[in-house]
């Protein structure tokens, strides 16, 4: 009798698991759709208010939106629209026409019927800054390794046309479409955490050129060079990788 109160026991909750396991599918699948449906403007880290543009190309910007839908980019400068239409994942990607460089700060709109802006903008100089610790070292400098001359540096560094985006350290087994950071003004309060070889870099270049400059900090101190290479470039040298 207890076998067979077990035997039904199972029975009985192996369906009810099937039910529950069902309508839970069935639930995400729906959320899922829904917020295909109704989902709002998304853009990468690197494209956000304080950024700065290469000067006279035609840069690329991308984002998310709803799926299968038209996509309009109005840029501020020149007050013309550009559009795309989002893939059936939101996906989208234009190229924008960039003025030269300047100290007039500029919005991007991104609208696919809700609109998102990306302010004060500048267009000048971009550079990416990787490399190992030599480059990842910031102006406040490593434990018990200061930066000579650093917090002077720091204290006049106030400037509204060098920008620095540093992108958050992640290890991933393939291609990201996104990462975490954020573009910041160089000024005392943001400074210390800016790369100091980029940042010198950076101030040289303006005070040369008299235009904005954004640095684009990607560097991860002690990372082997194979790490950021594509799959198809590292083997064109190492095949048997």
């Amino acid at each position: 009798m207890t076998i067979f109160a077990n035997n039904l026991i199972k029975k009985h909750y192996s369906r009810v698991m099937k039910k529950i396991t069902k309508r839970v599918f069935v639930i995400l699948f729906l959320s899922s759709a829904l917020f295909s449906l109704n989902a709002e403007i998304r853009m990468p880290a690197i494209f956000g208010d304080n950024m700065v543009l290469q000067q006279q190309s035609e840069a690329a910007i991308w984002g998310w939106a709803k799926a299968n839908t038209t996509v309009r980019v109005t840029t501020s400068w020149d007050r013309k629209s550009y559009s795309a239409k989002s893939d059936g994942q939101g996906y989208w990607k234009l190229k924008v026409k960039t003025p030269a460089a300047g100290y007039t700060p500029y919005t991007i709109t991104i609208s696919d019927g809700k609109a998102v802006s990306l302010n004060n903008i500048l267009i000048g100089e971009v550079w990416v800054c990787s490399g190992q610790s030599n480059m990842e070292m910031p102006m406040k400098g490593f434990g018990n390794q200061p930066i000579e001359g650093g917090p002077e540096a720091i204290s006049t560094s106030r400037n509204p046309g060098i920008r620095c985006f540093t992108m958050k350290k992640a290890s991933k087994s393939a291609p990201q479409d996104d990462g975490e950071g954020a573009w910041e003004v160089a000024g005392p309060e943001t400074t210390p955490n800016f790369t100091a070889t980029g940042y010198y870099f950076g101030r040289l270049l303006n005070q040369a050129l008299d235009v904005p400059v954004g640095l684009i900090h990607t560097s991860w101190g002690g990372s082997r060079i194979e790490a950021w290479m594509t799959p198809s470039s590292l083997k064109s040298v190492i095949p048997d990788v």
